[in-house]
């Protein structure tokens, strides 16, 4: 695929029998894997990534007694459901990167600068929104005034949820689109 002047390397199994690059291993899931070490933009959006599971951590606070030590293990749903949402972003950006070669590409650039905000963002939304709705399953009231005290908090709180989820995945396209053109 010829693009701006330079070409973009993606391949499947189906489309094209040799690699783009002999060096490019096929991957299981059908498409040649660029195989070269990862670029300073992989390893930036890493750091990011990383960097918001940190601040997932670093808001729980050490438990001083058996009984904050309880309110804290009933919030662990609420953090094991974030951290796979962050690993779940994580994987699909790592396999865009693994597809594609298009590092230097500008647009690909800012895109992705925009969805590294966004996940930075909405760490603590996201914290909150699984924290609060595990709490329902486990039945313990983990911070005192939190709940939605009025009707149309909850609706509120999924809106801002499902308004970053959509666009976090509406980056994910225009990328994708951005690398097929």
């Amino acid at each position: 695929m010829r693009r701006r002047g330079r070409s973009v390397r993606l391949a499947t199994r189906r489309a094209v029998t040799p690699a783009p690059d002999p060096s490019w291993p096929l991957g299981r899931d059908g498409f040649y894997h660029r195989g070269r070490a990862p670029s300073r933009l992989e390893s930036f959006s890493d750091a990011v990534f990383a960097f918001s599971v940190t601040l997932l951590v670093i808001s729980l606070d050490v438990p001083q007694t058996f009984d904050e030590l309880k309110v804290a293990m009933a919030g662990l749903l609420g953090f094991a459901f974030s951290f796979a949402m962050i690993l779940m972003l994580w994987r699909i950006h790592d396999r865009y990167f693994r597809r594609f070669d298009l590092d230097d590409d500008g647009v690909t650039i800012w895109l992705n600068s925009i969805l590294l905000f966004l996940v930075l963002f909405f760490v603590y939304p996201l914290k909150f929104v699984f924290t609060l709705t595990s709490t329902f399953f486990v039945g313990t009231e983990i911070w005192d005034g939190v709940r939605p005290r009025e009707p149309g908090q909850g609706i509120e709180r999924m809106r801002l949820y499902g308004t970053g989820f959509v666009a976090g995945f509406l980056l994910f396209a225009l990328m994708y689109a951005n690398a097929l053109r």
